[in-house]
């Protein structure tokens, strides 16, 4: 074929051939394709929204104490994935580039077993989070509170914003470093295991002063939410991704028999 090519996209006037006509026709499934992507970006969007509210949000000091930090990020660079795809698809649209749709093709295969494979791990891996979050809680209260500043502030900041104190019960800061200091005067318990926050005030642990409800049990609940939320939202995804990608497939098949 000589000289400049005329996509039908941009040129309505161009003369229909053999395969315009039906719902398979190059003009229906262009179409399709541009709906799907519309719907997919929305969705690609959400997902990139849903991840950064996860990692930004001031209660997910979570992800200081647990692996499961990395699901936020995937998700993310899921989403940005997504959205890239997307522009790639709507050039193979227009230009009714085969070349470009195989790759936008190829992009969304690796797109939906990422998702399958996110979901399938959230939902499996889920129930041994409060395991790891409790000996990894009850680690770091032991031999790093008081000492790094920065993690008796993640701490502090935990037990106060979930109303939780220690790993699995108060008890657990009876054999800290922390209280075995001399240097802390009559506390029980971290100010920060107090109810109403003041000085001193964790020198009593009744119940009606500090909270009893360990962080591990606070945690689990937490990311247990945020976990299936996130496997649920890829996973329907993916599911939706699966009717783009028979789109495109079938529209690049079209394209490459228009280009003979």
């Amino acid at each position: 074929m000589g000289g400049t090519k005329n996509y039908s996209y941009h040129n309505p006037n161009k003369k229909a051939d053999s395969s315009d006509g039906g719902c398979c026709s190059l003009s229906c499934l262009k179409l399709s394709l541009y709906i799907y992507n519309l719907i997919s970006l929305l969705c690609g969007l959400c997902l990139v929204a849903l991840s950064l509210w996860l990692i930004l949000d001031q209660q997910q000091v979570v992800f200081v104490f647990s692996f499961y930090a990395v699901f936020p990020y995937l998700a993310l660079g899921v989403g940005a994935l997504k959205v890239f795809n997307t522009v790639i698809g709507c050039c193979g649209i227009s230009r009714e580039s085969s070349v470009y749709l195989y790759v936008y093709a190829i992009f969304s295969i690796f797109l939906i077993f990422t998702q399958l494979i996110g979901g399938f791990a959230a939902y499996v891996t889920k129930d041994d989070v409060h395991t790891e979050l409790v000996h990894t809680i009850n680690t770091t209260i032991v031999e790093e509170y008081g000492l790094e500043n920065s993690v008796t502030l993640v701490l502090d900041t935990m037990q106060k914003e979930l109303g939780c104190c220690g790993a699995q019960s108060f008890e657990d800061w009876k054999t800290t470093d922390w209280f075995l200091n001399q240097d802390i005067g009559n506390n029980k318990v971290p100010d920060s295991c107090c109810k109403t926050v003041s000085k001193n005030c964790g020198i009593r642990d009744h119940p009606s002063n500090i909270y009893y409800t360990g962080c591990g049990d606070a945690l689990f609940a937490l990311v247990s939410t945020h976990i299936i939320l996130l496997g649920s939202v890829a996973t329907m995804i993916a599911v939706i991704q699966i009717v783009g990608l028979i789109i495109a497939l079938k529209l690049a098949s079209a394209c490459k028999k228009a280009d003979q």
